[in-house]
Parts: C-alpha cells; structure tokens; sequence
C-alpha cells in the first residue's frame, strides 16, 4: 500500500509547495537542464515520441497541445533555454495529414524547415545493416554467420509488409 494517498501530503512530508503542473512543466525541465550540468552533463534533450498522436485528440486539445510545443520550440530555438533541446518523433502523417501542423500555422512554419528524418526503405536497410555487420566483423575478427537472406527476414519481422 501506498505512503502517500494525496498530493498535499507528499507535499507536507517534504515541505515542496509547488508542483509540476500544466504551466510550469516546461520551467521544471529548463530547471533540471541546469542542474544536469552542473553534475557534469552538457546539458539535457527531451524526447517526445508519437507526436502524431495529437491527430486524434479533439480540436480544442489539439490546439492547446500545439500551443504549448511551439511555445516550447520558440524558447529552445531563441535561445531563451541554453542547456535544453527537444527532438519530435513522429509517422510521416504528422507532416502530410490536412489535420496535421498545417492546421496550426505558426508551429508549421518554424518546423517545416527542420530535420526531418524518414526511415530507409527495406532494401536499403538491409544493405545499411549488411555493411555495419561487416564492419563489426572486420573490427572484432570474427564470423556472425548471418547472411543477406538472415537479414532481410529480421526487416520483414520487424516492418510487416501490410497484406
């Protein structure tokens, strides 16, 4: 069973007042960049996958949603957070969908122009992954036994063809 069944007795327990909430969440990582450097580190990336999940979300959470990522890109991309950076994953329907950043412009202009990195179609996968299995071989002298044919049925377990 739980300590803690309410936020206001984590709160009293440790004397924190203030908690990570709609508002302040992007403060809190800009914060937290900052301590990881000075523990070290050169500063802190946020991951944020499934991007394309916003197209299913209602119009007004959607917006609101887009809202606060570009308010996000314009603080990393203006220099405003200088030890925090942000990746988006996300399928390519995020970039083509008419539901997509098109339809909140502002966040579509500042990112059409970025990295946009699309997965390496099968048959070049399969070389990409014969020439590391190589390299790998060459470098630690030794024989995996896995040839083309292995590799091009791990892909195809990995990325079904749709049927």
């Amino acid at each position: 069973m739980a300590k803690y069944t309410r936020k206001a007795d984590v709160s009293n327990d440790i004397g924190a007042k203030d908690y990570l909430t709609e508002n302040n969440w992007f403060d809190v990582l800009n914060a937290l960049s900052h301590m990881f450097v000075a523990a070290g580190y050169r500063g802190l990336v946020v991951m944020v996958d499934q991007v394309d999940f916003l197209l299913n979300l209602p119009k007004l959470t959607r917006q609101q949603n887009y809202q606060k990522i570009l308010s996000m890109w314009n603080n990393i991309n203006q220099g405003r957070t200088e030890y925090l950076s942000f990746m988006m994953f996300g399928a390519d329907q995020i970039l083509i969908n008419k539901k997509g950043f098109q339809e909140e412009i502002p966040l579509f202009e500042r990112t059409r122009d970025s990295y946009v990195i699309r997965p390496l179609p099968q048959g070049e996968l399969v070389g990409l992954l014969t020439k590391l299995q190589q390299i790998h071989e060459l470098v630690y002298d030794w024989e995996s036994g896995f040839d083309e044919d292995y590799i091009r049925k791990f892909i195809d377990t990995l990325f079904p063809v749709p049927r």
